[in-house]
């Protein structure tokens, strides 16, 4: 199965954590107001000589979650419906899902192909009913499936019968600690100054080895 490979060196004095998340999804007439997810969390990785290894599938997925409450910084986000889906290509046509919202639950009530190829380009379509906005708790976007375990990677709040095009991004953040966990929400921007950005889409490899240094950097190892 194909997979994205991030491998970390823990080379500080000190025993480290690290999480990965990944930017929102491009999505047509999304809000400006879009959330990353934690993705996952590694266990306390020993100093000097520990090493961590995440493993992410590059099978796309959408997803449909539901929140407590309103969607902010550091909330949980909870997994109503995830559909494995196909991106539109000149050879393949794009998964279209139809999603209704009633009594602050969300269900994938539709699935077909795109009428044409490569419709959206490299992306897939959610359209949603009608609802009465605004709604607190209903996200779009995109998810994983990692171990048999149902995680959203990024999700925004859809507005009643829209169409959207959803792109998946290949953009990860990878974070020194933290007190959050997987599915939690995160602002779009690093939200520490120990960040490492690691871009599969423009990086001509599936791999990242990286070493956390002694002065508290990150520092790309190979990518190879």
């Amino acid at each position: 199965m194909s997979v994205y490979t991030i491998v970390i060196n823990n080379r500080s004095p000190k025993d480290r954590s690290f999480n990965i998340y990944t930017e929102p999804p491009n999505a047509d007439k999304s809000p400006s107001t879009r959330y990353g997810n934690i993705f996952r969390r590694s266990s306390m990785t020993a100093a000097k000589t520990g090493q961590t290894t995440f493993k992410i599938q590059k099978r796309p997925f959408a997803i449909v979650s539901t929140t407590e409450g309103s969607l902010e910084y550091g909330n949980s986000v909870y997994t109503s419906q995830m559909e494995e889906v196909n991106l539109g290509s000149p050879t393949q046509k794009a998964t279209v899902l139809h999603v209704e919202y009633k009594n602050r639950s969300a269900k994938i009530t539709g699935k077909r192909e795109a009428e044409k190829l490569n419709d959206p380009p490299g992306g897939f379509v959610i359209s949603t009913g009608s609802f009465e906005p605004p709604t607190n708790n209903f996200r779009i976007g995109l998810g994983a499936d990692c171990h048999g375990e149902n995680i959203p990677l990024s999700v925004f709040i859809p507005r009643p019968n829209n169409i959207y095009n959803i792109f998946p991004v290949k953009k990860f953040y990878v974070v020194v600690d933290g007190d959050l966990l997987p599915g939690q929400t995160i602002s779009v921007e690093p939200s520490s100054t120990k960040v490492q950005i690691l871009d599969f889409g423009t990086a001509e490899t599936d791999t990242f080895v990286l070493d956390y240094t002694e002065s508290g950097e990150f520092k790309i190892k190979t990518n190879s």
